[in-house]
């Protein structure tokens, strides 16, 4: 039994309607998306502990002999060029609270 023109095509018709998917329903994630982007990503955040609190002096302290460490002044070219730009050898302390993992501790002066 043969079909007809007409019935293949509405065969065809409704078999293409049934492959089609329906919109998704609209959501807000234009401005989830924008409010992500405004965000630094979640490995450039500070911790809340670390917001809230005065760094640990022992971190600090820890960070600060690394940079000054003889291993670090071999490959620190910044360090080093300051440290022999000085007559008696010294570092200005706001040159090491410049750095970024003594801002992300929010190291002081102090």
């Amino acid at each position: 039994m043969a079909t007809s023109e007409p019935d293949a095509a509405a065969a065809a018709a409704s078999e293409a309607a049934a492959k089609r998917k329906e919109p998704e329903p609209a959501t807000d994630a234009p401005q989830e998306e924008k409010k992500a982007a405004d965000q630094p990503p979640e490995a450039k955040r500070p911790k809340v502990a670390a917001a809230t609190a005065s760094p640990e002096p022992a971190v600090v302290k820890k960070q600060v002999e690394y940079y000054l460490s003889d291993e670090n002044l071999r490959h620190d070219r910044f360090f080093s060029e300051k440290i022999a730009g000085d007559t008696e050898g010294w570092l200005d302390m706001s040159l090491i609270l410049s750095c970024n993992k003594m801002k992300a501790m929010r190291a002081t002066k102090e």
